[in-house]
């Protein structure tokens, strides 16, 4: 692939996670969003309907982690670390959302500050902040040893 096109096609999928951000109160059921916006320890958690809330993250990561894997892909052109990411994703996912869930249900106080950092986690795509540089950082290496 030509790296003009290369580019060009990540930057695309770039900016569609910048638009799944900015879409995110259109596209995603999220009663947290306002929640969290504000003093949310002061305030009265909203009414939250949990399976609908679980469903609509687990659409936004999947949106998330299918354009990171796009991408992982496209910068680096290996089946392999395609593979690993994906496993990555998914194991990362699972764990999230069995401590999201623990912690939605009740919906405690003490628990705001945790839940709010879960949910980011979720809802945005750190793992492509994770998995992006430490695979540039290995490439660097196997290259370097050359």
């Amino acid at each position: 692939m030509k790296k003009i096109t290369k580019w060009l096609l990540i930057s695309f999928l770039v900016v569609a996670l910048f638009l799944v951000r900015y879409f995110e109160s259109d596209l995603f059921y999220d009663p947290l969003l306002d929640f969290f916006k504000g003093d949310f320890q002061q305030n009265k958690p909203p009414e939250i309907d949990n399976v609908k809330l679980v469903l609509s993250y687990m659409c936004r990561f999947l949106l998330n982690t299918l354009i990171s894997l796009g991408i992982i892909f496209l910068a680096f052109q290996k089946r392999s670390i395609l593979i690993f990411s994906a496993l990555f994703f998914g194991a990362l996912y699972l764990i999230l959302i069995a401590v999201f869930v623990y912690l939605i249900n009740p919906l405690e106080k003490e628990n705001y500050f945790l839940l709010y950092y879960v949910r980011r986690f979720i809802i945005h795509p750190v793992g492509l902040l994770v998995l992006l540089p430490s695979f540039y950082y290995q490439q660097m290496q196997k290259k370097e040893a050359i």
